[in-house]
């Protein structure tokens, strides 16, 4: 299958395929951090980090820990947000489960903070 269009200037050709790229990778600085993180957190070295476009989801690390799935493009421009659902995930690989209490700034009690539009507010500070 392609999406090249007939109609299509060479151009706009390669627009669409880096448009269509860009949902579907993490950037760069996104890939930078996923590599830090996972090296400070002492990470499992067979866990991959995956770019996953998901509805209504951010992230989610598979039942037996080794595969965290994270909505990229969800994320992208929210670098702290970013941040802390990762660590959040790496713990899950640790095997930490979701804090029942609800302690106050635990990483397993976090949770993302949207808009009343339902869009994703960045988090002030790396947790």
């Amino acid at each position: 299958m392609t999406i090249r269009s007939l109609t299509q200037p060479k151009t706009e050709q390669i627009d669409m395929a880096f448009r269509v790229a860009r949902k579907l990778f993490f950037d760069p600085s996104q890939s930078a951090m996923v590599r830090q993180v996972l090296k400070q957190r002492s990470a499992d070295p067979f866990v991959a980090v995956v770019d996953a476009p998901m509805n209504d989801m951010v992230a989610y690390t598979t039942l037996w820990g080794k595969v965290i799935y994270m909505d990229g493009d969800a994320l992208r421009g929210r670098p702290h947000t970013f941040h802390n659902v990762l660590v959040h995930e790496i713990l899950h690989t640790q095997g930490k489960e979701h804090d029942q209490t609800q302690i106050p700034g635990s990483m397993m009690s976090y949770a993302v903070t949207k808009n009343i539009q339902g869009e994703i507010i960045d988090d002030a500070t790396f947790l």
